[in-house]
């Protein structure tokens, strides 16, 4: 076909495509158990892929995505266990994945910080070099630490509890090379 003739197919399609895409492939619920059967594979391209759909669907649907995947055995425990991959690329895509979920689901949010969410973002934090040179990863990081946290009072009461309130400060001691006053 020519270039013309793709542009005009184009310009016929629905706006939500991609949306009325996702509804169809959500309803069968074996679809998102195959997607995390996938996330246990290890090859790259294959992995990868996987987070990057999942990623989609879940913008595209955000809360029948998060329902079907409490459902699913072990459905947050294996996106958690992307954050270990040593692939960064990977790790980086959960991040955003991870982002998505948890933005308004306070069963997730719950599921992973008892997971030891708190602990691997920090990792994550500590790894990326300064909060100030981390770039755009630590900023996804926070955010999920304040996805988790904001609206969820038994996070806060575990993150408090747990002392992860004195962690999270050094990250915040902007001014550490002024010496004190006192």
């Amino acid at each position: 076909t020519n270039p013309d003739e793709n542009e005009k197919q184009q310009q016929n399609l629905p706006s939500d495509i991609s949306i009325q895409f996702t509804e169809m492939f959500i309803k069968d619920h074996s679809n998102l158990i195959l997607l995390f059967d996938l996330l246990d594979e290890f090859e790259f391209q294959t992995r990868w892929s996987t987070v990057k759909l999942l990623n989609q669907i879940i913008v595209n649907q955000t809360h029948q995505v998060q329902e079907t995947i409490l459902n699913i055995p072990r459905g947050v425990s294996r996106i958690m266990d992307l954050l270990n991959d040593s692939r960064e690329v990977i790790r980086n895509d959960a991040i955003l994945l991870l982002n998505n979920l948890t933005k308004t689901n306070a069963n997730i949010q719950k599921i992973i910080a008892f997971e030891s969410g708190f602990d691997r973002i920090m990792e994550i934090i500590d790894g990326e070099g300064s909060v100030l040179d981390g770039g755009v990863i630590v900023e996804d990081c926070f955010n999920l630490l304040l996805n988790l946290l904001q609206t969820n009072y038994s996070n806060q009461s575990f993150f408090k509890e747990a002392n992860y309130i004195k962690k999270i400060c050094k990250y915040l001691d902007l001014n550490s090379s002024t010496p004190s006053s006192m």
